[in-house]
């Protein structure tokens, strides 16, 4: 009938290839990918809540001014942050091409990182009729700070990594990255797989 079934599920004649690979990969292997993943997403976690109470507290200093609560602060705007102190200042269309969203989803996100404090849209000064979206003040100095930090950290893990291996773990990892993404694609009921009720 086209279909196959293995272990309660049902896996459409298309999805052999996913079979094949997942017989092709051990087991304990991927028990111990997961195991990393997990460790990744406590360690990414405890990251952000240091960077966030150090933002904070510098913040509190130079401003006399709380940051942003916690859960204002979305991976977004950090990566915002990152490309206008790294890249400049941009407009909205600029933003969305070097972030790769579309111009409505950085309009917002200016919107509300403007509210804090964060950026602030300026007249470009080669052309009035510009308006250009900038780090204030106060976000440049805490972000040159922050990424002092991170800089630190990737140049002793880069140090400690062997110089042939570098550019292949950052192209698996983006890989990796990609296929964690698309999270929706292995969830049973999708076109990869379905699952058919046990009898």
């Amino acid at each position: 009938m086209g279909q196959k079934e293995t272990g309660g599920a049902v896996l459409a004649k298309d999805d052999a290839s996913t079979e094949q690979i997942a017989l092709a990969v051990p087991r304990d292997l991927v028990i111990d990918y997961l195991k990393v993943f997990d460790e990744l997403e406590r360690a990414t976690h405890a990251h952000r809540q240091f960077h966030h109470s150090e933002a904070s507290r510098l913040s509190q200093t130079l401003l006399n001014q709380p940051f942003p609560e916690r859960r204002l602060v979305s991976p977004a705007q950090v990566q915002l942050v990152i490309d206008l102190s790294e890249r400049g200042p941009g407009t909205i269309g600029e933003l969305a091409t070097r972030l790769k969203v579309t111009p409505s989803a950085i309009s917002l996100l200016v919107d509300r990182m403007e509210s804090h404090g964060i950026v602030e849209r300026v007249r470009s000064t080669l052309d009035r009729r510009v308006v250009q979206v900038r780090l204030t003040d106060v976000a440049t100095q805490i972000s040159a700070i922050m990424l002092r930090v991170a800089r630190a950290q990737m140049e002793e893990f880069l140090e400690a990594t062997p110089a042939d291996e570098r550019e292949p773990f950052l192209k698996n990892l983006t890989r990796f990255v990609k296929t964690i993404e698309r999270v929706e694609d292995f969830i049973p009921g999708t076109s990869r797989l379905t699952t058919s009720e046990a009898t």
